[in-house]
This record gives structure tokens, sequence and C-alpha cells, in this order.
């Protein structure tokens, strides 16, 4: 029989698991719609998405359930959202999208930038939480950070070249390991990603 800690800490995990398979999944649908559709619908379909999730934010937080919405959010957010800001990191997530295709007009960077946020933060997260022992600036460790580099580079590697893949990796990896509660890097994340890869690339 597994001690109380022990239970905890599955549950924990199990919560995280849960919702990093939403981010790594929703994230990688995103992306490829970054690349087949026009950046005008794009904007108009995540700014209703964006809408949509702080609606069901603020009525998950009065108490009312709206049916398989409320259930996500019982089966994968952290506690400590659902008692401030339900769906808190996927509020985050879309404002990030809707702000790199307001500033940005380069689609593959764009898709660039939401692969790194997807596939590195996702396993970075998983990683750290189940193998990370190294640890450094608090919650950080290098596990999770050896994770988003490895995750990130090989989903960047379908879009670009790999000199490209690794610097977008790299950075990526450096602004998860120095984000703090103050600025969540569901912003960071892509915005500085495809900064450097714009700037990089002589994207526009």
């Amino acid at each position: 029989m597994l001690k109380p800690a022990r239970e905890d800490e599955q549950r924990v995990l199990i919560r995280e698991l849960r919702r990093k398979s939403i981010h790594i999944l929703l994230g990688v649908l995103i992306a490829y719609l970054v690349l087949v559709l026009s950046r005008d619908l794009l904007i108009i379909l995540s700014s209703i998405s964006l809408i949509s999730a702080l609606l069901f934010s603020l009525l998950a937080k009065r108490g009312i359930r709206v049916p398989l919405i409320y259930t996500i959010l019982e089966a994968c957010e952290r506690e400590s959202a659902m008692a401030t800001i339900p769906g808190r990191g996927a509020i985050l997530f879309l404002s990030g999208i809707l702000i790199l295709l307001l500033l940005i007009r380069d689609s593959l960077l764009i898709a660039s930038a939401i692969l790194v946020l997807a596939l590195g933060d996702g396993f970075a997260t998983l990683a750290g939480f189940k193998w990370g022992r190294h640890r450094f600036l608090g919650k950080k460790s290098l596990e999770g950070s050896l994770a988003f580099l490895f995750a990130s580079f090989i989903g960047l590697l379908i879009l670009l070249e790999p000199v490209y893949a690794l610097i977008g990796a790299l950075t990526g990896m450096l602004i998860e390991a120095v984000s703090n509660d103050v600025v969540d890097d569901n912003l960071t994340i892509p915005l500085g990603v495809s900064i450097v890869l714009m700037m990089l690339r002589g994207g526009h």
C-alpha cells in the first residue's frame, strides 16, 4: 500500500501528465494549422478561443460547471490554479499565440516558436517532475532542461535547418530555465524564440 506522501506524488504526476499531454498535442496541432491556414483566419480563431477560455475560466471560478470543460479542468488543472484562475495555462498559451500572430508574419517562424513551447516546455515539466535530481534556480532541474532541449530540437528539425533548430531549442531552453512566476513562459518562450530566429534568418 502506498504511503500518503507517495499517493500525493502519484496523483500530482498523473495530473501533470494529463495537463502536459493536452499542452503538447494542442501545440502541435496549432503549429500545423499555422502552416496551412491564412494569418487572418488564425487571428480570428485564436481570438475566439482566447475569449472562450476566459469565459470558461470565469464560470469555473464562480462555481458554474460547464459540461466537459469543467471535467477537463478538474482532471488536468493544478489545484493552485483552480483556486485562483482556472485554465490559467491555456489562457496564457492562447495569449502567446495571438501575440505571435499579431507581431510576426512569417508562418514558419510562428510554427517553430509554438513547437518549442509545446514540445520543450511539455517534456521539460514531465522529465523534471519525474527524474529531476539536479536542481537550480529553485524549481528548475538539469534533467528537465535537457529534455526541453532534446524534444524541441527534434521537433524543429521538421521545419528548420539543423543549425537553426539547435539555436531555437537552446533559446527556448534558456528562457524556460530562467523564467519565474512574474512573467509566464507561455508568453516569453514563443516570443523569444521567434525573435531570435527572425534575426538569424532575416525573417519579417
